[in-house]
């Protein structure tokens, strides 16, 4: 059984392998690259005078996290031991969502 810290905060800890969750597991990395570009388009547009955009972003930083812990908490099938990981990809789709300027 996988398990990971709760995204809710809670003290329970999240079962991957309940079936309700089971498809969130491949989700995932695709969903981190999402949420890593629009961090990215929140801070640079607050840091080139759009300071509203600061707010927005913090919340991207815990949702971050929180798929973050998710996918980490899936093993490698052919390593033994070892874990997935972020990538970091640029999701393009992103700007053009939050109809942000390049």
């Amino acid at each position: 059984m996988c398990k990971v810290e709760n995204p809710d905060h809670s003290h329970e800890p999240l079962d991957l392998e309940h079936p309700l969750l089971r498809g969130r597991r491949h989700q995932h990395p695709d969903a981190l690259n999402g949420t890593w570009s629009q961090l990215l388009v929140q801070v640079e547009a607050a840091f080139n005078g759009a300071p509203d955009a600061l707010l927005p972003a913090v919340a991207s930083m815990f949702t971050l996290r929180d798929r973050m812990l998710v996918l980490l908490a899936n093993s490698l099938p052919h390593h033994p031991g070892r874990n997935a990981g972020p990538i970091f990809e640029w999701d393009p789709s992103v700007r053009a969502a939050l109809e942000m300027p390049l």
